[in-house]
């Protein structure tokens, strides 16, 4: 191992474990523990033991009976709902129902080991992967990366397995490695978190046959997973598709903790919303007018790409390339909190590459990452969430909130600006290779005797490739 090779894999273990400390130091402190997981261990216990996680009463039962505190005051009653509110997939049951065997001190335990190994082994594949183009930038991400999981390491959320699963089969799959593992962990990230690893699903099933081929793999795959866990979850809850409707826009009112609107619950904590709704909900308060605003964008954005991904021939580097813009739009496009974020260790390979460029390009991306990546990290919302808490937007002008949006929503704004920018230098790209091939194509019919009128046109534009 190289001096810059052991450098890097030190400052890594020194970030994880400064964050595994730190997390393991706010769960202990706070008298509920790993609330996260709490929701989706209990509700999978709830199902074994032939009870309906999805009916609120029901699970609030079993969770007061099984350990749980009583609600003694509005925090604590809050605290209460995020665990007998249940929202998740009910494909998650089948994952986290071997941990709901075990007691709960062995199960969180086991839990938190999984998310801090699978994160550093994610963030390690990050940097191997973006230091071929830069050692320094690439490592500065994935350290940043690590450094920032204190909140999810102590909440347990999901999303730090998911993250690491999406994270782990893109790598295999890209590097046409361990292919197996990658699209079975593609799998499962996907029923657990259809909305964080969709669109990255979306971004290998768009690209090529080559990649196509691992997307309809993984769907095969889920779809043998997901069969016999509807049929378990229909029998012991018949009704759990309306139920998770309810909880679902019970979570996601006005006074949920899920809106994204200013002075909600969602956006009064350091692991904020970050979806576009809470730029849009300050100008719009209507949830129908801010919603389909950013399906209008979002949308817009992710079919120019598609259009462009279907007739291109993908490479590897396409690809990278392709997640970089996939990847921020995702967590604009719907309900996505600062843990879910992780999963911009995905962007790191395409960031370096142009950074290795230099120019205005390389900087752009290396200043648009960067800032992204500080604006989705725990200890910076943590210091934003305090700074903007009490600006008042219901009582601002129209330039007066403004001027506030790039203190009081930069996450959003930085991954909207990152996905445009993204998507530009992907269209440049594109066009470019599009370009590439029809001068060769033009140049191959002149060798074939069958004269073409642009075969000198072309041989320029491959002078000018090669100088490129």
């Amino acid at each position: 191992m190289s001096r810059p090779d052991a450098r890097g894999i030190l400052f890594l273990c020194v970030s994880t474990l400064i964050s595994l400390c730190w997390g393991i130091a706010l769960e202990r402190s706070s008298p509920f523990g790993m609330l996260d997981f709490k929701g989706v261990y209990y509700g999978a216990q709830c199902l074994l033991n032939q009870c309906d996680p999805y009916d609120v009463p029901s699970l609030q039962n079993f969770y007061l009976q099984h350990g749980g505190q009583p609600p003694s005051s509005a925090v604590n009653a809050r605290k209460l709902m995020v665990v007998s509110l249940y929202i998740n997939s009910p494909f998650t049951f089948l994952f986290i129902a071997p941990l709901a065997l075990l007691r709960w001190s062995l199960a969180q335990t086991v839990w938190m080991i999984l998310i801090a190994v699978g994160l550093i082994a994610s963030s390690v594949l990050m940097w191997v992967e973006g230091r071929v183009h830069s050692q320094n930038a690439a490592l500065l991400f994935a350290c940043a990366a690590l450094l920032n999981c204190e909140l999810l390491i102590a909440g347990g959320n999901t999303a730090g397995f998911v993250v690491s699963a999406c994270v782990l089969s893109a790598w295999c799959i890209l590097r046409d490695s361990n292919v197996a593992f990658g699209v079975l962990a593609l799998a499962v990230a996907m029923l657990i978190k259809p909305h964080v690893a969709g669109p990255i699903w979306c971004c290998f099933f768009f690209s090529g046959s080559r990649f196509r081929k691992r997307a309809l793999q993984t769907l095969a795959i889920a779809a043998v997973f997901a069969l016999p866990t509807m049929l378990w979850v229909s029998h012991v809850s018949p009704h759990w598709r309306s139920e998770m409707q309810t909880n679902l826009t019970s979570i996601s009112s006005n006074s949920g903790i899920n809106s994204p609107e200013p002075f909600s619950v969602g956006m009064s904590n350091p692991d904020c919303i970050v979806d576009l709704q809470t730029v849009l909900s300050i100008f719009v308060p209507q949830p129908f007018l801010y919603n389909a605003l950013t399906y209008l964008v979002c949308g817009a954005l992710f079919l120019i790409w598609v259009r462009n991904a279907i007739q291109a021939n993908a490479s590897t580097d396409d690809l990278w390339l392709s997640l970089a813009f996939v990847v921020p739009l995702t967590l604009l496009f719907t309900y996505h909190r600062i843990h879910d974020c992780k999963v911009m260790l995905l962007t790191i390979p395409a960031c370096t590459r142009l950074w290795a460029r230099r120019g205005v390009i390389g900087w752009l991306a290396l200043l648009i990452n960067g800032l992204a990546i500080f604006a989705t990290s725990e200890i910076p919302s943590t210091f934003l969430v305090g700074a903007t808490n009490r600006l008042q937007f219901a009582q601002a002008s129209i330039a007066q909130k403004i001027a506030l949006l790039p203190l009081a929503r930069s996450a959003p704004l930085l991954l909207l600006a990152m996905a445009i920018f993204y998507l530009v230098i992907y269209l440049s790209e594109s066009k470019s290779q599009t370009s590439y091939e029809r001068s060769t194509r033009d140049i191959d019919r002149v060798s074939l005797g069958r004269p073409h009128h642009s075969a000198i046109k072309a041989t320029g534009n491959l002078a000018k490739h090669a100088s490129a």
